[in-house]
């Protein structure tokens, strides 16, 4: 499923190195205009991936504006729950936050089916 193996490789990626997930999640934040742009950019991109990969489901219209918007709030939900994971002391396994955001993935694009 190329939900799960997207976000195997995104979130093992940065846990597995948390100096990397630190750079990437926190500490670019705000560094300066140029950055943030830059890193939104990059959210807008993996809502964008996002979209992508539902649009492949077979009749599953892809183009509304209601599509991009639940694509953009579950980048930042993924984004943040790499965050909480890097702020806090109970790291939660790499497979355990794969499987709440394949949950949230497939849960969303379930429910602009039935939209």
């Amino acid at each position: 499923m190329a939900v799960r193996e997207g976000l195997t490789a995104f979130v093992e990626f940065l846990t597995e190195d948390p100096r990397r997930a630190r750079i990437v999640l926190i500490e670019v934040v705000g560094v300066n205009p140029e950055i943030e742009e830059l890193r939104h950019g990059v959210l807008r991109a993996f809502a964008d991936l996002i979209v992508s990969v539902w649009a492949r489901q077979p009749g599953f219209d892809a183009s509304g504006e209601q599509v991009h918007l639940t694509a953009v709030a579950l980048s930042g939900a993924a984004n943040n729950l790499l965050v909480d994971w890097m702020m806090t002391s109970q790291r939660r396994q790499p497979r355990v936050l794969v499987e709440v955001c394949s949950k949230l993935y497939l849960s969303a694009l379930t429910g602009l089916r039935s939209a």
